[in-house]
């Protein structure tokens, strides 16, 4: 088996790792660490990679892009495998930070996954100044691992996903500082108020599972999610710690509806 340390983390636990190890150990063919988030980070994890990979595969894991992680032998092949079919311009981002996306969704293949649940907030450096990064390499993996033609349906009763939302307290300059960053990055998107999210994320996920190419499908989306991590953070902060997990998930379930509906559409 494999153990990989996300190397940001400035709080490490053996325990964890040890966790991890454990669960492949017993049978898991991923192990994943389930950190709960400060209200104003994980904004990739919380707003696409896990309800997406929630609404086409049916793995509802909390945290898909951890970072620390255990793989089983049996994944690591599948894994070595996969890399191999994956066109150039999708391995070159799953060499960068797509590697997370790309680990979890070729392991769901081979048997189950395991999340590991720790009860304090991650402290690690701040990824906000890498967004752009971050989103183009890993958002076009996603939604090409994603692109499944059959998305399981909502369970019996609704979907009763939880969020574990850590409260703590955001200068308002550093909280403008943010927001100025975002409105830098692209431009304010056409028919959004329309089309709010998440349904953007759920047409990026049916352009390409109809054959549109992943980084095409990912940058056009790209502003969308801009204005959706503009809404939260400038929401969020007046939002009680119960709201904001609430929030996220609706537009959780709200996803899943949007891509079964998609879905349909092309039947």
């Amino acid at each position: 088996m494999v153990l990989i340390a996300d190397t940001d983390t400035r709080n490490p636990d053996p325990g964890v790792y040890a966790a991890l190890l454990d669960h492949v150990r017993a049978g898991a063919a991923l192990a994943i660490a389930d950190y709960p988030r400060h209200w104003d980070e994980a904004n990739l994890t919380n707003h696409l990679a896990r309800p997406l990979i929630a609404a086409t595969t049916g793995h509802d894991v909390p945290q898909p892009l951890a970072g620390d992680l255990a793989l089983s032998r049996q994944a690591l092949a599948a894994v070595l495998r996969a890399v191999e079919a994956l066109p150039r311009e999708l391995s070159e981002r799953a060499d960068g930070y797509g590697i997370d996306a790309f680990l979890l969704l070729t392991a769901t293949a081979i048997g189950p996954l395991a999340s590991v649940r720790i009860d304090r907030p991650k402290q690690h450096a701040g990824s906000f100044p890498h967004l752009p990064a971050i989103y183009h390499q890993a958002v076009p993996v996603l939604l090409h691992l994603t692109a499944t033609p059959t998305p399981p349906p909502v369970p019996p009763g609704g979907d009763t996903t939880s969020y574990r939302v850590s409260h703590r307290a955001v200068e308002p300059a550093s909280l403008q500082s943010m927001l100025t960053t975002l409105e830098s990055l692209g431009q304010h998107p056409d028919g959004y108020d329309e089309h709010p999210w998440p349904q953007p994320a759920a047409d990026a996920w049916y352009a390409v599972s109809s054959g549109a190419p992943a980084v095409e499908a990912a940058r056009r989306l790209w502003p969308h999610y801009l204005r959706r991590v503009a809404d939260w953070l400038t929401t969020g902060q007046y939002a009680a710690p119960r709201q904001r997990a609430g929030i996220l998930a609706t537009a959780h379930a709200r996803l899943h509806t949007a891509v079964l509906t998609a879905a349909g559409a092309r039947r």
